[in-house]
């Protein structure tokens, strides 16, 4: 499911209709409390997953926190009793799994030893990595594929082009690239290195 089809789906007017026509679901359906919970939780779990400013952010124990443990250990309920009814895939289940139990850790890494005040979930997203892992196979022709030493050095030369590339609409001027970059720069360094 596309993340914003969730947002609506898991969104407020859903819950509200679940209060509003409670007695006629509950004549045609049975009873919708458990429905109602999990909605509930999922909108509570989605508001913590995409805080955008720092009133919101996920702090060390706060009800954030709460709600990122209360998931968890739904989701390892969720997996004992009915296995066989498949709610929810394996690999999705295992997916948000790792995603919140990394959040979390994430979170303990970034407030006790960076020193951070509070993490705002919603810069937390693996976009930008799932991009240049396309941008390496795109760069290996029709092969997709790339052996490690095929990988590495495609690598070495998107990093070497980001850098030798002409900045437009910024203040440095080509001149300062090229006198950063040269042949004789990485002669002499290898040199040095060796």
């Amino acid at each position: 499911m596309r993340a914003s089809y969730a947002f609506q789906l898991f969104g407020h007017a859903l819950l509200q209709a679940f209060f509003l026509y409670r007695t006629k679901l509950e004549k045609k359906c049975g009873h919708i409390r458990v429905t109602e919970k999990f909605f509930t939780r999922m909108k509570s779990l989605i508001a913590v997953m995409t805080s955008r400013y720092a009133a919101e952010a996920l702090r060390p124990d706060s009800r954030q926190v709460e709600v990122i443990k209360e998931m968890l250990d739904f989701l390892k309920k969720l997996g004992e009793p009915c296995p066989s009814r498949e709610f929810l895939s394996e690999s999705t289940a295992e997916g948000l799994r790792v995603t919140l139990t990394s959040t979390l850790e994430l979170l303990d890494y970034l407030t006790k030893v960076v020193g951070f005040s509070y993490v705002m979930t919603s810069r937390l997203s693996q976009d930008k990595l799932e991009n240049f892992f396309g941008i390496v196979r795109m760069s290996s022709g029709c092969n997709a594929h790339p052996t490690p030493q095929q990988f590495l050095l495609t690598v070495n030369c998107l990093s070497f082009y980001n850098l030798a590339r002409r900045v437009t609409g910024r203040n440095v001027e080509e001149d300062t690239i090229s006198s950063l970059l040269s042949i004789e720069d990485r002669e002499e360094s290898t040199k040095q290195e060796n």
